[in-house]
């Protein structure tokens, strides 16, 4: 079963600098160094590739990374534990569903899989630490919040708490790729027909599998906590929130993008679109974790993007957007990017919203939908841990 998680909902086509000049016209371009849009798999906001894999990485959960920590130095082992530490505790939550992400890796990381990162060309895959991992999820440590004690340790030592902090481990099995160019130039040079078994082909492009995991935290994720405590600050906007998701214990935040885009307002609609999407993703996850009666036939509704594009327009009214990011122009057309907030004292509203909606498309049953609804009412009073 394929589906998007909640970080990214949706596979996206983009045009690669570097690699692409024109996106425009039906037709291949008559000059071969023009390019189609080149297919890449959505980014997971907030989450790192692990240099190490392995079955217990609870000792991490709830270190913190100094404040100017970039991207390519976000090696879990450059983390530390501060007196704040002591605020978080592991907790396990079952998962599920198979994924085709971005997923960002420190230099060392890349260099302990031998899979060079940021040495590509600016703007193209791979610039930023990309790397591309297929996987399955079994499970997530989720370092839970004692929000009392977080607040006295941030008012009595802000300097222990400010920054960002590991927040999650995500299980699984899967395998992780380098980006290696074109399908067509890959397969016409002939340089991988020997290692054919270690290359894969998706949409017009050709990977190289650089590791696999079985059963392994193979990736973890951040969050930020200011001196105020889990997502504190007033300016909101004026932070890092595309690199670091803030943090709130009244809901969660989501990171929407849009696919590019004819006009800026279509640009925006897509962004508020995938932004909902993982706002639905939640919303499962918090009713799985108060062990309501989830049945094949709701893991099947919740998998599927077509299902859920017409179910979340019932829940439009309760995500709301908060901070929008500068138009992004491409070739391919304009990417919005916008910082959306879902409340948990609207998990039951929207619980029963997405049940009426798959049932009237006849997606899930009356039973389902009652389990869906029940569910998110028992879900508010247990919600998802920050």
């Amino acid at each position: 079963m394929n589906r998007a998680s909640p970080g990214s909902a949706m596979t996206r086509w983009v045009c690669l600098a570097g690699l692409v000049v024109s996106c425009s016209g039906p037709q291949a371009p008559a000059n071969p160094s023009l390019r189609p849009p080149i297919w890449q798999p959505p980014l997971k906001q907030s989450v790192y590739l692990r240099a190490v894999f392995d079955d217990d990485p609870s000792i991490n959960l709830g270190r913190f990374f100094k404040q100017d920590t970039q991207a390519s130095e976000m090696d879990e082992s450059q983390a530390f534990p501060s007196r704040c530490s002591k605020a978080f505790s592991p907790k396990l939550i079952g998962s599920g569903g198979t994924f085709d992400e971005t997923f960002t890796a420190s230099s060392g990381v890349g260099a302990s899989l031998s899979a060079p990162v940021y040495g590509s060309a600016k703007g193209s895959y791979g610039s930023n630490g990309e790397l591309r991992v297929k996987y399955t999820l079994k499970g997530v440590m989720r370092a839970q919040v004692d929000a009392d004690a977080l607040a006295r340790c941030c008012e009595a030592a802000p300097d222990q708490c400010s920054g960002k902090y590991v927040a999650e481990f995500y299980l699984g099995d899967g395998d992780v790729y380098q980006f290696i160019g074109n399908e067509t130039d890959i397969k016409a040079s002939g340089s991988y027909r020997a290692a054919s078994a270690g290359i894969d082909y998706h949409n017009g492009t050709a990977w190289k599998q650089v590791t696999r995991f079985q059963n392994m935290y193979f990736a973890y994720k951040t969050a930020s906590v200011s001196g105020q405590g889990v997502g504190g600050g007033t300016n909101l906007c004026a932070s890092d929130w595309q690199g670091t998701l803030p943090q709130s214990l009244d809901g969660q935040y989501f990171v929407g993008t849009s696919k590019p885009a004819v006009t800026d307002q279509a640009a925006r609609n897509d962004a508020l679109l995938n932004g909902r999407l993982q706002a639905v993703q939640y919303i499962g996850t918090a009713i799985r974790q108060v062990d309501a009666q989830w049945s094949k036939d709701l893991d099947v509704a919740f998998g599927n993007d077509a299902t859920l594009v017409a179910a979340s327009a019932g829940i439009a009214s309760m995500v709301k957007d908060r901070c929008w990011q500068k138009p992004t122009f491409t070739p391919a057309g304009t990417v919005a990017t916008a910082l959306i907030f879902f409340p948990n004292s609207e998990i039951a509203n929207a619980a029963r919203a997405l049940a009426a909606g798959l049932q009237s498309a006849g997606k899930i049953s009356v039973k389902d939908a009652e389990a869906l609804s029940k569910g998110g009412a028992a879900a508010v009073t247990r919600p998802v841990a920050p």
